[in-house]
């Protein structure tokens, strides 16, 4: 009898000893897809889990699984839903195995605010973009905004001092249609300007709201005719104090001081025919804008 009882335990060594109750459907996976009702854009759960002979999985909810009593169903819900899974195996009992979330992409990525967007110079606040479709990147004027792979974008105007119109557009490779809409910003810039403000102001907003009184009045400032060919006339919402007119050397080539009644005009019949650079003082600032003499 003895014999006996130690051959069986000889020839039974391939049973486990202890059962290994878990499936590796990784941990609060997440699959994002975007929903079609007639499936086209189902997804697989669990698709790197090995199924074991003997036993048996269940998915709930069961709703968009086309059989949530296997382990691996296609899943097509109409919204987010995180699925989870249990297992009754031999030697384990039932368990839960783990979950498995579907995000739903929309059908076509959208970019609030819808646009067109115009941003002054004058703006404190920023030019915030918005997709309702993550996982995805940004592109502006038909590139790939680099460093940049969230749902939310900050337009950055890089301090530009002239008028620009930029295009900006989100792809989602999660989405049905992957493109979203096109939203234009609109930037208004000063010109060449620098704005100067009185030292004894110390408050904050008071500062600020000097900044922006010196910068719009900057932005009054109109040179015509231009093209120009014997005067040169300025206009401004406050006065000119003085005028430098520099040529494409650098050079200048005129310079006069005004009595500070607007419009001033000037006589350019002196000027050779070509490309000129005109600053003006203000008492809030200088602004630079190009002219050109032509004949």
């Amino acid at each position: 009898m003895k014999r006996l009882l130690l051959f069986a335990a000889f020839v039974l060594p391939n049973l486990p000893l202890f059962a290994q109750c878990s499936v590796d459907i990784g941990e609060d996976e997440f699959q994002p897809i975007c929903y079609t009702y007639w499936g086209m854009y189902a997804t697989q759960l669990a698709p790197w889990a090995i199924e074991e002979p003997g036993w048996t999985y269940s998915w709930s909810p069961i709703t968009g699984l086309d059989d949530p009593n296997i382990l691996q169903p296609m899943a097509n819900p109409s919204v987010t839903t995180t699925y989870t899974l249990t297992v009754t195996a031999p030697g384990c009992g039932t368990f839960i195995a783990g979950t498995s979330r579907v995000e739903i992409m929309p059908n076509t990525p959208t970019i609030t605010p819808a646009g067109p967007i115009t941003h002054h110079y004058t703006d404190t606040s920023a030019v915030i973009l918005t997709s309702d479709a993550p996982y995805g990147g940004w592109y502006k004027n038909g590139t790939l905004v680099q460093g940049c792979c969230n749902d939310t974008y900050i337009v950055n105007f890089n301090n530009s001092s002239s008028n620009t119109t930029d295009y900006y557009r989100y792809y989602s490779p999660y989405s049905c249609n992957w493109w979203s809409n096109t939203i234009e910003v609109n930037y208004i810039g000063c010109g060449l300007c620098r704005v100067t403000i009185i030292n004894e102001i110390t408050d904050p907003a008071k500062r600020q709201n000097e900044k922006i009184k010196a910068m719009r009045a900057l932005e009054s400032i109109r040179l015509f005719p231009n093209p120009a060919s014997s005067r040169l006339s300025i206009s401004a919402q406050t006065p000119v104090t003085e005028v430098e007119i520099r040529n494409v050397s650098g050079a200048t080539v005129k310079k006069i001081k005004t009595n500070g009644t607007m419009p001033c005009s000037l006589n350019v019949e002196d000027l050779p025919t070509g490309y000129y650079i005109c600053t003006m003082t203000m008492s809030g600032g200088i602004k630079q804008l190009p002219f050109v003499v032509r004949r």
